[in-house]
Formats: structure tokens, sequence, C-alpha cells
């Protein structure tokens, strides 16, 4: 039987800005169920290959296949596919509570609205069921990342995109995304993450893909990353 197609997959992706070449030749593939740290110094690329990979930027060369099927550059599109992003800007409705937050996320990418009992479902996942009728100014800056978890998992996404999510956390935060981030993995989300929090990436990880300077150096499980030559040299500037 043939291998099932990977969730999302990049072919020989290109980007490149006027003369400055963000990516080079990129291949990535993410199977279903998989959680896939992409990880790398400043600069490397990590956020433009989810740009592309989400449609919110064009390959300047190679493809992007979605279930094995090229997928139209449009966000909105994607969304609708399955295809689920979160920023490092938070995108919040200021003037809303937590739980409408989650109520319209999904309704606002195009799937319909989300019961009100699934939107409690998706805070108690991330742990802000005690939270619900909060507004985001209200909620501490960790909490406030993890409401714009749950209302990426209120689109019930074959494939979230998450980059920089323990930006601005705490330790103690940290620590409870990550522990959230598991929890995913075991109800079936499959996640690409990029993270600069190496601890936190590779404790989560089952794939670790290293980026330098928009080339692809190394796609290893995550013990094996720590003692790999090219990894230090990218992250230390040494050979």
């Amino acid at each position: 039987m043939p291998a099932e197609p990977a969730v999302v997959e990049a072919r020989g992706v290109w980007r490149e800005f006027g003369g400055v070449v963000a990516l080079r030749d990129v291949d990535l593939a993410v199977r279903e169920g998989e959680i896939v740290a992409l990880i790398g110094p400043n600069g490397a690329g990590k956020t433009t290959l989810l740009n592309v990979l989400s449609c919110v930027l064009p390959p300047t060369r190679g493809q992007v296949l979605f279930r094995g099927r090229p997928l139209p550059c449009r966000p909105h599109r994607a969304a609708r596919a399955g295809l689920t992003r979160t920023f490092q800007d938070l995108q919040l409705f200021g003037s809303l509570s937590a739980l409408d937050n989650v109520l319209v996320a999904r309704e606002a990418r195009g799937k319909g609205a989300v019961p009100r009992g699934d939107a409690d479902r998706f805070l108690e996942t991330v742990g802000l069921a005690r939270r619900a009728r909060d507004h985001p100014d209200a909620l501490p800056f960790g909490q406030r990342r993890l409401l714009e978890l749950a209302r990426a998992l209120a689109t019930e996404p074959m494939l979230l995109l998450l980059d920089e999510p323990a930006a601005g956390l705490s330790t103690p935060e940290r620590t409870a995304l990550a522990e959230r981030l598991c929890g995913l993995r075991d109800v079936g989300v499959t996640v690409l993450l990029v993270e600069h929090d190496l601890e936190l990436a590779l404790g989560v990880a089952d794939r670790v893909v290293v980026l330098d300077q928009g080339v692809k150096i190394a796609d290893l499980p995550p013990d094996a990353v720590r003692g790999d030559e090219r990894v230090i040299a990218a992250y230390l500037g040494v050979a």
C-alpha cells in the first residue's frame, strides 16, 4: 500500500525577497499525529517557512502540498482546508470574553459556529475554563497565549502551526504550555511548532527540523539534536 501522504509537505521551497534568499531548496514533511519542532538561530527563515506553509506567502520556487494536493496560496482557503496558524502577535478580540473569543474563532474562519459546549471544552483543554467570562486584558500574558491556542483549536484543524507560542512566558507558564502541547498530540492534533525555547521544543517534539540561513541542516529525533555538530555550529557560530 502507498504511504499515507504528509499532512503538509514542502518540496524544494525557495523564498526570495528582492535579492535576499530567505529559504533555499527546503524540503519538509509533517505527518499525521506528529509534533515537529522547527528551530534555528535568529534569521534562519523559520517564520518565513511558516508563512509559506500557511499560504501567507507564495514560494518563489518549489511546491507546498496539503494532504498530497497543492493548496492555492490564499490563507482563508488554507484555513478552510484544515490548516490553522497562530502568530507571534496575539490576535484576540479585546471587547469579547474568553469564551466569546473561542465562539467566534471557528465562524470567522468559515467553518460555522462552534457549539457553546465545545467552546467550553477548548478552554478546558488549555486550562482556562475558570476564566471563560474574563476579557483578554484581564488575563496574564501567558493565559492570553493559551486563549489564542484555544481559538485555534476551535477550528478543529488537521494541522496546527504555532509561531513562538512560548514567547514572553514565565518558566511555570512554559511548563504548562509544554503539557498542553503534549495533550494535543494525545488527542490526535498534528502540530508544527516554531520555537526559540530549545528545551521546550526538544521536550515536546517527536522530530526536530533545524534551519540555518534558509537551509535545512538537520531533521532528527530530539535526543540526537544536542550532539549534532551542524546544529551546534549554527547556534554557537563555531565549527
